[in-house]
């Protein structure tokens, strides 16, 4: 790993080395001379002329077999194969590489799934679906509620009975254990252990610093996302981990006030993105540049401003000369959802802008809490220091809190391939408006997709999810839905108490989603045909927003009570 030391202050700066950017990228060299197709008890793989490919199926566990068509095919197509436990599923990475030449080679896993469906996780779902080739909904249920584990500091658990009330009215049924003195990462894994044996929940919270609840040491970096992991020797985690690092129980109310509040105040379209003028020689792209790409796709996705403070003078909505950290305090201060950071880094500092821990206590926002996204080394290192990252998440102004409702930071001296990556990722995730997402879904599918397309750990275990992982992005936005009065689609009943028919006249119905009136998806399914069926009797009465995805694209919006 390089460190590259500024004149004026030791930073250490990404390497730089190979990237190319197909976002979602899990395969390599020869995907397009593949083909798959999959039943309930097969998935065939045809290759042709020259492959090296990685594939990740979902196969049960032990009730599976993996076999060439013809035998005398491995002197022409090799195989690797490795197996890992995440979560829900039983998975199966397969390494295929060689030249078929001429010849298509079929290879074939045979694979029996119980009778009996398992619930799985929404959390975990849009990940399972990008990650496995062969993943298919219908040999598994929905889990209608989710569960999460609080492991925390005990003097600091009585401030969190108003936390977890608002959770469980959330329909997020919350454990809380707490411990009277620090513990060693083996002693805490055991509790985690424990607890998921029998209650398996898709989150764990860790509340308190360093000191109370010890993070995993790897080398210079920290890791959370450890403590996930359950089933298995491998990096696929089992819960998504959050933490609130916070050192006394004043800054936990800070922290707890600005998760509470999310669902109640509409969030700014504004966002902030900094960056840096360092230039890639292998892709021929300046840190500034990753940057403005982001700003375009937020601003496609209905943001209304994305400041931008750059190194250097790079036009567009970029000022003359470089950034002064009072710009840029004053731009969060006028309310803002979304800030991006992508250059030199330290513990405690942004060295484009020069934000650091005393400059965020000039943030006075009392009700925009954005989102913060750094893509530095070591901000988010949070042992024996206070880092960056807790400046933003603690930042507090008159008594009130200001500053991050979450953060995504790395702990690592962190490579630029994998930096960037992340960074593109975690902005490709921000739903458009009338959409939402979890932010345990956004940094679960940010990690697979490292973990897989960058082929190393270490990177990706050392993000470290700053927050309550259960949060949305957004609340819905119930004041400004779009009613589409259509006779070409008929829901019915409606008010509707068993069941949902959802029938389109012309064309087909891709996909319907199922939002209460916090912007929470309380179901979703796929469809593809003119007619589908929502089942509703497992729901609470009440008024829900159903959104209807048509097969050109098109969304449409109904009103269910």
């Amino acid at each position: 790993m390089a460190k590259f030391l500024t004149k004026r202050k030791s930073f250490h700066k990404v390497c730089y080395s190979f990237i190319f950017f197909s976002a979602f990228l899990f395969s390599s060299f020869g995907q397009g001379n593949i083909q798959l197709s999959f039943t309930d008890t097969s998935t065939s793989i045809q290759c042709r002329h020259k492959i090296d490919t990685v594939l990740y199926l979902v196969v049960p566990e032990n009730q599976y077999s993996i076999y060439f068509e013809n035998s005398s095919d491995t002197d022409y197509l090799h195989m690797d194969t490795a197996v890992f436990y995440f979560r829900d599923c039983f998975g199966l990475r397969l390494h295929l590489y060689g030249n078929c030449e001429n010849k298509t080679i079929n290879v074939h896993v045979a694979h029996t799934f119980p009778h009996d469906h398992l619930a799985i996780s929404k959390a975990f779902l849009q990940t399972y679906r990008n990650l496995f080739v062969n993943f298919n909904e219908k040999n598994y249920a929905d889990k209608t509620s989710m569960d999460m584990l609080i492991l925390c500091y005990a003097p600091f658990g009585s401030a969190l009975f108003t936390y977890i009330k608002q959770k469980e009215k959330q329909n997020i049924n919350c454990l809380l254990i707490t411990v009277i003195e620090a513990l060693s990462t083996d002693k805490l894994q055991q509790i985690i252990q424990s607890v998921y044996e029998t209650d398996q929940p898709e989150f764990l919270l860790l509340v308190g610093d360093y000191q109370y609840i010890t993070s995993y040491d790897m080398d210079e970096a920290l890791s959370d996302l450890r403590y996930g992991m359950i089933k298995g020797t491998d990096d696929y985690p089992e819960m998504i981990v959050g933490r609130i690092a916070v050192n006394d129980e004043d800054e936990l109310a800070l922290q707890i006030k600005k998760i509470l509040s999310n669902p109640t105040i509409p969030l700014s379209k504004k966002a902030v993105g900094i960056a840096s003028d360092s230039y890639s020689n292998l892709t021929g792209m300046y840190d500034w540049e990753y940057m403005r790409n982001i700003r375009y796709e937020l601003l496609n996705k209905d943001f209304e401003k994305v400041y931008e403070f750059y190194e250097g003078s790079q036009g567009e909505e970029d000022s003359e000369g470089n950034p002064l950290p009072d710009d840029i305090i004053e731009a969060v201060n006028q309310g803002v959802s979304l800030i991006n950071y992508l250059g030199y880094g330290s513990y405690d500092e942004w060295e484009t802008g020069e934000i650091n821990n005393n400059e965020l206590q000039k943030l006075r926002d009392t009700s925009q809490y954005p989102i913060v996204i750094s893509s530095a080394c070591l901000n988010g290192h949070f042992a024996g220091r206070r880092c960056l990252a807790e400046q933003w998440m603690n930042a507090s102004f008159n008594g009130q809190a200001c500053g991050a409702r979450a953060a995504w930071m790395f702990s690592s001296l962190i490579d630029w391939d994998a930096a960037i990556y992340a960074q593109q990722l975690l902005n490709d995730l921000v739903p458009p408006k009338e959409e939402n997402i979890l932010l345990a879904d956004m940094y679960l599918q940010t990690y697979i997709h490292m973990l897989c397309s960058l082929q190393r750990s270490k990177d990706a275990l050392s993000l470290i999810f700053f927050g309550d992982p259960s949060q949305w992005f957004y609340p819905f936005p119930t004041d400004n839905i779009v009613q589409i009065d259509s006779t070409d689609i008929w829901v019915y009943p409606n008010p509707s108490q068993q069941l949902l028919n959802i029938y389109k006249k012309n064309g087909i119905i891709k996909e319907v989603k199922l939002f209460d009136l916090h912007g929470k998806i309380v179901k979703e399914q796929y469809i593809y045909n003119y007619h589908g069926i929502l089942f509703m009797d497992d729901l609470p009465p009440g008024m829900y927003v159903l959104k209807i995805i048509c097969d050109k694209g098109e969304s449409i919006y109904k009103k269910i009570v």
